[in-house]
């Protein structure tokens, strides 16, 4: 083997299921070449590997063994072009270690990482690059190309070191939000922009659903150039899971009277000092809403403490991909029932996050969505987890057969004996 790995010894975990047992083991793996290697080893023994740290095993989970394949040691930097805002670096690196190295000259890679310490594979795998998605795109915007390895051994490359270097199929898009079922990638390529100056965030404060949703749309259609633009059921913040996750403290206190309101608009906006100041001005005057502009100090840790939220939630977590208009009426349909969710929403990307409320379960949540998706003839994705997978992606109302057959071709093309991560159903 060329490269080296670190490996514990099998340990055993009682499943929530029936008391079942799952063997595992955490493979620490330090190079592109002992991954491959790895990889083809477990391909061979028909062993299941899970890309990433130790998480939570699904009770109904028909593996009764397998391997966690880590690749938090793999962290050079390969390669910074510091002109052309392009960096070449390797996928266990966190987030926050590479935003401090960026910083020196003048650069960052503008990703909110879903919890502390999440690693460059971890934003790649899950496909998220939280609010900033709104000026700056996501993973699949921002990760210009890279290295993958394959469950069969191989090591392909893929999309280039330059915005618009790919002609014909982009497959570096394929593996981005994958969840590692389709290989592992090992070293990215960035697009990468100048660290902004100054930054601010504003709330907004409504206690009228239909009022909040038109003036979101207002703000996204106005061109102004903000960073982020989230909207908050502030119930979540107020739930069992909110208070856990410490968002009552991180939220409310500054929110000031915005924060009293039933719904929360946040917005953020990145740059020069005189243009952030503009933004924020234009987009208060845009809403005519209570707003309050939220201290420097804390600005981060109120952004920081909404993804923390999302984290720690994931379990209960409804995700609905859809426009904003569809997330209008889907929102308003819901808010007329017993038990309405919670919810957060990133209209501008056609984000949309359901929490169960009161007696009602994920699973009738679920089953309304569907019901919705049926009698409204309205198309859109969900995804969940369950017994069975960690991940699972439904499409309402009903399954594109042409795309679950074009899934399973890449799937039998890039992992053969099936061993990535099978707790994800995409």
């Amino acid at each position: 083997m060329s490269g080296s790995s670190e490996s514990a010894p099998w340990q055993v975990v009682l499943s929530e299921s029936e008391g079942a047992s799952v063997c595992y083991t955490h493979q620490k793996l330090d190079c592109q070449e002992a991954v491959s290697e790895f990889l083809a080893a477990a391909t061979r023994n028909s062993t299941v590997v899970i890309p990433g740290k130790p998480g939570r095993i699904p009770p109904e989970s028909p593996a009764t063994a397998l391997v966690y394949a880590d690749v938090s040691l793999l962290k050079a930097v390969r390669e910074h072009q510091v002109a052309d805002q392009v960096i070449s670096v390797e996928c266990g690196i966190e987030i926050a270690e590479l935003n401090a190295m960026l910083a020196l000259k003048g650069q960052w890679w503008p990703v909110l990482p879903p919890f502390p310490g999440a690693t460059l594979f971890d934003v790649i795998n899950s496909g998220a690059g939280g609010a900033l998605e709104q000026k700056f795109g996501g993973p699949r915007e921002l990760v210009l190309g890279g290295s993958v390895s394959l469950a069969t051994g191989e090591s392909i490359k893929c999309g280039g070191k330059v915005v618009k270097n790919v002609s014909g199929y982009d497959m570096t898009k394929l593996f981005i939000g994958a969840h590692g079922s389709l290989g592992l990638m090992t070293m990215a390529h960035l697009r990468l922009y100048a660290l902004p100056e100054s930054k601010a965030t504003v709330c907004f404060g409504a206690d009228d659903f239909d009022e909040l949703m038109q003036i979101c749309r207002r703000l996204l259609s106005s061109g102004f150039s903000f960073s982020s633009l989230e909207l908050l059921d502030a119930r979540a913040i107020f739930s069992e899971q909110g208070q856990k996750s410490g968002c009552l403290e991180a939220l409310v206190q500054p929110l000031g009277m915005a924060g009293g309101r039933k719904y929360w608009l946040l917005l953020a906006a990145h740059g020069l000092p005189s243009v952030v100041d503009e933004v924020i001005n234009a987009c208060v005057s845009q809403a005519a809403l209570v707003s309050t502009r939220i201290d420097n100090s804390v600005q981060d840790e109120v952004w920081a403490q909404l993804s923390a939220f999302s984290c720690l939630a994931d379990d209960s977590r409804v995700e609905i991909a859809c426009c904003p208009i569809s997330q209008h009426k889907l929102l308003a349909a819901l808010l007329q029932g017993s038990n309405p969710p919670y919810w957060q929403a990133r209209p501008g990307r056609g984000r949309l996050s359901l929490f169960p409320c009161g007696q009602t379960t994920k699973e009738a949540l679920i089953e309304q969505l569907r019901q919705f998706a049926r009698g409204q003839s309205q198309s859109f994705s969900i995804a969940y987890s369950n017994q069975r997978f960690n991940y699972q992606v439904e499409r309402l109302p009903e399954s594109d057969a042409p795309s679950d057959q074009l899934k399973r071709r890449l799937k039998e093309r890039f992992d053969p004996g099936g061993i990535l991560n099978p707790f994800v159903s995409l």
